[in-house]
């Protein structure tokens, strides 16, 4: 199972040190986590499959379970002059085999394969590779059928892409022990399901302030297949040239500054533009910064920077603005809690994730899943990209139109 990532994409030590713990298919579906943490996309979704309802007498008839999931955030470059998507949709797919105990994991990324494993399980009962089997056994053969006889509960309720959602958590007959004082997670996770039809649509992971999420494209137990338990990519697969981000940079507006224009060095998307007016120009200063942000610095010295506010016309001025300077979003703000729109911008450095990354004469888009109350709503659309220099990040509740037309916008402002 994917593994709980939480903020994205924020420090991934605590993730990758708990991977290193886990047995060898927990490790696996844990590193797939980690590779996913930077990309997704907004690719057409494979269709949903659930059990009949049969339970798990259908893995005596089909044996092999199958699943296909995605971790948020979606990813999608975008060229600034034709407006070509180019998704980077990482998915996770896995063959279990029952009788055998063979199983097939691959990650792909735009349909290419990224990273694969063939093996053959050995576990005990009572091991969490054990559990975490059980709980996909449960998912690919029908929650309906393990809620009556009490294989499951129910926890919760909510909506979710139109759905009305039931989380269900499986039960587990014989938990591994706990280790480092915390309890396995297969004893926490939940299971969002179509209220009506019962088909799985996401996994839910606490931690901290906010849930994080998988979706479940597939999952359905099925025939045995030799062809699901060959090798589809290459011996040695490409490089996924991804590299994790590796921690945050977040300050605050300098209130003491208040410019009427934006001038030089910094970039203008215009005083209007797709439908917006410009509300503020606020400069700011990011004081806390894991990354080695300021040209390598060991220790990097305050970075200086330009916040553009674009909102939908309307009279006076604004209200109320963000409190907070972060880069990377924060990714978890739901796209309903704000109408404004907000574009960072700060000095280039060598490097630095995911700026370095994204092509030039590219924009990169990046959407998460959140939860507000009890609705799994996405968060506002990140954009990062490079122009004249600058790093840029353009954070908008109005969708990949708003953000390209920002992107292509953006120019030099005069001295």
């Amino acid at each position: 199972m994917l593994g709980r990532v939480q903020s994205l994409p924020f420090s991934l030590e605590p993730l990758i040190a708990e991977a290193r713990r886990r047995s060898r298919r927990r490790r696996w579906w844990m590193s797939l986590a980690a590779l996913v943490v930077v990309v997704a996309a907004a690719a057409p979704a494979l269709g949903l499959h659930s059990g009949s309802g049969s339970g798990l007498a259908a893995v005596e008839r089909r044996p092999v379970i199958h699943i296909v999931t995605e971790t948020p955030p979606s990813v999608v470059y975008l060229d600034l002059k034709t407006g070509h998507a180019r998704s980077e949709t990482f998915r996770a797919e896995s063959w279990d085999d029952r009788k055998s105990g063979k199983n097939h994991g691959m990650l792909t990324r735009g349909g290419r394969v990224v990273s694969e494993q063939l093996w053959t399980s050995h576990y005990r009962p009572n091991s969490e590779a054990a559990a975490v089997t059980n709980l996909y056994v449960r998912v690919a053969t029908g929650l309906r059928a393990a809620l009556k006889a009490g294989k499951a509960e129910l926890v919760g309720r909510g909506t979710f892409d139109g759905h009305r959602i039931s989380w269900l958590q499986v039960r587990q007959t014989a938990l591994p022990a706990w280790r480092h004082h915390r309890p396995w997670p297969q004893a926490t996770e939940a299971v969002g399901v179509d209220a009506r039809s019962y088909r799985p649509l996401l996994l839910r992971f606490p931690g901290g302030k906010h849930y994080s999420y998988t979706r479940i494209l597939a999952a359905a137990a099925i025939p045995y297949d030799p062809a699901d338990f060959k090798r589809r990519g290459p011996a040695q697969p490409p490089a996924s040239g991804q590299q994790l981000a590796p921690g945050f940079a977040v300050g605050s507006a300098n209130p003491s500054v208040r410019p009427t224009a934006v001038r030089g060095p910094w970039l203008t998307a215009g005083t209007t533009v797709a439908g917006l007016e410009l509300r503020a120009v606020r400069p700011f200063t990011i004081r806390r910064s894991k990354h080695r942000f300021h040209y390598d610095a060991p220790n990097p010295k305050p970075i200086h920077g330009l916040e553009l506010v674009y909102g939908p016309p309307a009279h006076g001025s604004v209200s109320s603005l963000p409190t907070r300077i972060n880069l990377y979003g924060p990714q978890w703000e739901p796209r309903s809690t704000t109408r404004l729109t907000t574009v960072y911008e700060v000095p280039g450095a060598p490097r630095v994730f995911p700026w370095s990354r994204v092509p030039g004469g590219s924009v990169q888009l990046q959407t998460g899943l959140t939860t507000v109350g009890t609705q799994v709503v996405s968060t506002l659309r990140i954009g990062y990209l490079r122009k004249h220099g600058l790093f840029i990040t353009i954070r908008t509740p109005q969708g990949r139109r708003t953000a390209l037309q920002i992107a292509r916008s953006l120019h030099p402002s005069p001295r």
